[in-house]
């Protein structure tokens, strides 16, 4: 019984070799921060200071020491500060519809909401379109300012999106 115990573990440990090796790996790369970093004597620091080309005295270790850490600050502050664009998969969509109308040449402006886009529209495709023009505008008004009935899902994104690349409108009198 004992012998068939050890049979099942040493299996077991065969399966897992690479958990070991990547425990070891981060032992050996926590060492090297170790010796490099908590060890960093006054020795290293002039040996440093001396491969950039200062002379070692404590004016130019400060010196270098305060230019590092403000580049970091700078970096730092400059990544933070950055402005994170925030995307609207709704807006992504009525771009796209736009897009694909001003290719069949209807123009519409872009300051036009979802209805007043509706309007624009009724004289410029025929009427085929305009139907499917009138659900897909309804669908994306709904997904952008109605709570969908409990219960009830309202129209996806995923779906809004494929839906509009379907879709091939025909401009009025062009038949």
């Amino acid at each position: 019984m004992r012998e068939r115990r050890t049979e099942g573990l040493s299996s077991l440990q065969d399966q897992w070799t690479w958990l070991s090796e990547l425990r070891l790996k981060r032992e050996a790369l926590e060492n090297a921060w170790n010796q490099w970093f908590l060890s960093y004597s006054a020795d290293r620091q002039r040996a440093l200071m001396s491969r950039i080309g200062l002379a070692p005295n404590l004016e130019n270790v400060a010196a270098v020491a305060i230019g590092v850490f403000s580049l970091l600050l700078g970096a730092l502050a400059i990544f933070s500060l950055r402005r994170k664009s925030v995307r609207d998969p709704l807006a992504d969509i009525a771009f796209e519809l736009r897009g694909k109308l001003a290719r069949r040449g209807i123009a519409v402006p872009s300051n036009m909401g979802l209805h007043d886009m509706q309007e624009y529209l009724s004289t410029r495709l025929d009427a085929a379109s305009m139907a499917d023009a009138r659900r897909l505008l309804a669908d994306l008004a709904q997904a952008r300012y109605a709570r969908p009935p409990a219960g009830q899902p309202g129209p996806s994104v995923r779906d809004l999106r494929a839906a509009v690349r379907r879709w091939r409108p025909v401009p009025a009198g062009s038949a």
